[in-house]
């Protein structure tokens, strides 16, 4: 499927003038997103002339859409991090920063230009509003959720557990195959940090560290075929395993 791609010149942010006319930037455009700013001009029925360059207009022309994506950007980067690696430690400032870029974009919307404030345009500023507010609350929430961290006996922290379901992700060892021998963990039993475990896959087994002293039900390890990253498991997925 191709996009089809749309570039030209057209005017960007118009300010109304007590005289009726209006001002606006006439900018190069792809896909009508303003890229260069060429100049001002004062329209006047349907007809433009070339005026003062006027930096409020320059300003309404790139920030209402550049602010916009900008601040769509910063959320996105914020919320997906934790997907990438782990916790983000400045997920309040991303989230502060975001939001108030957001709501200086909102804000433009509605009293930066020449267009009149109906109940509609009011409304889906308003719901667009809102859901910001939603995802950016979500995530904020959710990456604080993240923040429990297993400390090691040196110091250090592992990354943040995945939930239960992640085990459908695990990679199994090759060769480790299951094995009607193998001894389950007991249940209640401690587990030490750093015992060898094999944790039970739908296709074969997966070699794995205890990340952390327990004796609880759902248990955190570290894969050895995964690098570094912490999984929950329910310890009746776990078998002992030889060092």
């Amino acid at each position: 499927m191709r996009i089809p791609i749309r570039a030209g010149f057209d005017f960007f942010g118009h300010l109304q003038q007590d005289d009726g006319s209006v001002l606006a930037t006439r900018c190069f455009f792809i896909n009508y997103v303003p890229i260069v700013p060429l100049g001002t001009y004062r329209l006047v029925g349907g007809r433009a002339g070339p005026v003062s360059f006027s930096l409020k207009s320059v300003f309404a022309a790139m920030f209402k859409v550049w602010g916009f994506i900008g601040a769509g950007a910063i959320a996105a980067y914020g919320i997906g991090y934790h997907s990438w690696d782990e916790r983000h430690p400045e997920m309040p400032f991303i989230t502060l920063l975001a939001g108030l870029l957001f709501l200086g974009v909102y804000t433009s919307w509605l009293f930066l230009g020449h267009r009149a404030r109906t109940r509609l345009r009011w409304g889906v500023v308003s719901g667009l509003a809102l859901i910001t507010v939603a995802v950016l609350v979500l995530s904020a929430v959710a990456n604080h959720e993240g923040a429990a961290r297993v400390t090691q006996s040196d110091g250090t922290a592992l990354p943040p557990a995945d939930l239960p379901m992640s085990i459908s992700v695990m990679k199994n060892v090759p060769g480790a195959l299951k094995d009607e021998q193998l001894n389950p963990v007991a249940s209640g039993a401690l587990l030490k940090q750093g015992q060898p475990v094999l944790v039970d896959l739908p296709n074969g087994t997966a070699m794995a560290l205890v990340a952390a002293d327990t004796t609880s039900a759902m248990v955190k390890v570290t894969t050895k075929s995964g690098g570094s990253k912490v999984y929950q498991v329910d310890r009746a997925r776990l078998y002992v395993a030889r060092r």
